[in-house]
């Protein structure tokens, strides 16, 4: 279970800076 809550935490993160890092790329 552990495991899992951690798996489901981090991937909305990974989404998020991935968005961050073509809003960037965009940007600059």
């Amino acid at each position: 279970m552990k495991v899992a809550t951690s798996v489901t935490e981090l991937f909305p993160i990974q989404i998020v800076s991935a968005l961050s890092l073509i809003i960037l790329i965009n940007w600059s």
